[in-house]
C-alpha cells in the first residue's frame, strides 16, 4: 500500500511527517512520490496564519478532485486548532489532532491491514521524503504564551526528548546514508529544562561526539537564549567544521514597545548584541530572521525602528509575514 506525505509549515513538521514516514515503513507500507499514484494521501497541515488554514482548506479540495477515490488523511497544527472545521469540510476521510500524530501509523495500518503485501526497501530518499536533510524533533510544545501565537494551543506545553532517544535516530540515518541534520522544535534554546542534565549545549556536544554526522544545523534560537558556553562549541577545533555557521534568530519587531506588547521575552538590545557577537567570533557565520507587520499598536515610528535596525545589523535574510489573527490568543 502506497502512501503520499505532503507538509505545510514549519520544520517541526517536517520532523513529524519524515517520522511518519520511518514508521510508515516498518509497518511494511510504501511512501509514494507520486500524489497520483498513492493509496493514501497525508496533508500535515500548519495553522501559523490564516493563510495556511486556507492553504489547507485548498489543498485538500483539489486532492479529492484530481484523485477521487484516494484516502485522505488531514493531521497537524490546523486540524488540532479546529478539527470540527475539517471534518465539515467533508473531504477527509481520516482527521487525527496533533497529539495523536505517534499514532498515525497505526491507525493507517489498521484501515488497510489487507493491503499490507510486502516491505518497500527503505532508502534514505523516502526517508526524509525527498529532502536532503533530515529534521530531528529535539522538543515540542511551548510555555512562553506570546500574545500572538496560536501554538501553544495546538502544540502544548514543553517537552523536552530525550538525547538518547535523538541520538538514535541520527545514528539510524546516519546508517541509511543522511549526511546532514537540522535538530528542531518550539523551543530550542530551553530544551532540557524538564530533565535532567539536558541542555541544547550537552546535546549537540552529544551528538557530535557519538555520530559521525557530517553536518549539524539548529532552526531558530531566541535571542535571549544563546550562551557563550554554546557559541563556543563553533569555536572548537574539533566540532567547527561539522557545525553550519547559520543562525535564525527570530527579531518580529525592532520596537521595544511592540516586543513586550507581544509578550516576547528578550528587547532589540539584546538582538544586536547576540547578532555582534556571532558576527564577530563565528567565522563565516550567516544571520536570519523573522519580523511581523502589522502588529496590534504597531505604528510609523515602529516600523521605521524595525526597517533602521535591520539595515544596520546586515542580516542575510528576512522573512516578513504580515500579523495575522488567530484565534485564542491574547491579540486577537
Amino acid at each position: 500500500m502506497k502512501v503520499y506525505i505532503e507538509t505545510h509549515g514549519c520544520k517541526l513538521n517536517i520532523a513529524d511527517s519524515q517520522r511518519i514516514a520511518d514508521q510508515l515503513l516498518e509497518q511494511g507500507m510504501k511512501i509514494s512520490d507520486n500524489i497520483l499514484d498513492t493509496d493514501v494521501y497525508l496533508l500535515n497541515t500548519c495553522t501559523v496564519t490564516q493563510s495556511a488554514d486556507k492553504k489547507a482548506r485548498n489543498k485538500l479540495r483539489n486532492i479529492r478532485k484530481k484523485t477521487p477515490n484516494v484516502h485522505i488523511v488531514a493531521t497537524g497544527c490546523y486540524v488540532e486548532r479546529n478539527m470540527k472545521e475539517v471534518i465539515d469540510l467533508g473531504i477527509a476521510d481520516t482527521v487525527v489532532g496533533n497529539f495523536s500524530k505517534e499514532n498515525l501509523s497505526t491507525i493507517i495500518s489498521n484501515k488497510f491491514s489487507k493491503k499490507l503485501v510486502d516491505k518497500q526497501e527503505i532508502s534514505i530518499n523516502n526517508l526524509l521524503l525527498g529532502r536532503t536533510r533530515a529534521s530531528i524533533a529535539i522538543q515540542k510544545g511551548c510555555n512562553q504564551i506570546c500574545s500572538y501565537c496560536i501554538v501553544p494551543k495546538v502544540r502544548g506545553r514543553e517537552k523536552s526528548i530525550s538525547k538518547t532517544v535523538i541520538i538514535s535516530r541520527i545514528k539510524k540515518l546516519e546508517k541509511f546514508g543522511c549526511k546532514e541534520v537540522v535538530l528542531t522544535g518550539t523551543q530550542l534554546g530551553t530544551y532540557g529544562y524538564d530533565l535532567t542534565d539536558h541542555s541544547l549545549h550537552s546535546l549537540l556536544k552529544q551528538i557530535l561526539d557519538e555520530t559521525n554526522i557530517e553536518r549539524i544545523r539548529l532552526s531558530s534560537v531566541q535571542p535571549h537564549e544563546f550562551s557563550d558556553q554554546l557559541f563556543a562549541l563553533w569555536n572548537h577545533k574539533k566540532y567547527r567544521l561539522r557545525l553550519c555557521p547559520h543562525f535564525h534568530i527570530p527579531l518580529q519587531s525592532g520596537s521595544d514597545k511592540i516586543l513586550k506588547s507581544m509578550r516576547r521575552k528578550y528587547t532589540t538590545e539584546t538582538f544586536l548584541s547576540v547578532v555582534e557577537k556571532i558576527k564577530k567570533n563565528i567565522n563565516n557565520s550567516t544571520i536570519t530572521t523573522d519580523i511581523i507587520v502589522g502588529f496590534p499598536g504597531e505604528n510609523s515610528e515602529d516600523h521605521n525602528l524595525t526597517k533602521t535596525l535591520l539595515l544596520n545589523s546586515l542580516i542575510k535574510e528576512i522573512h516578513v509575514f504580515p500579523y495575522s489573527k488567530r484565534p485564542g490568543t491574547s491579540a486577537y
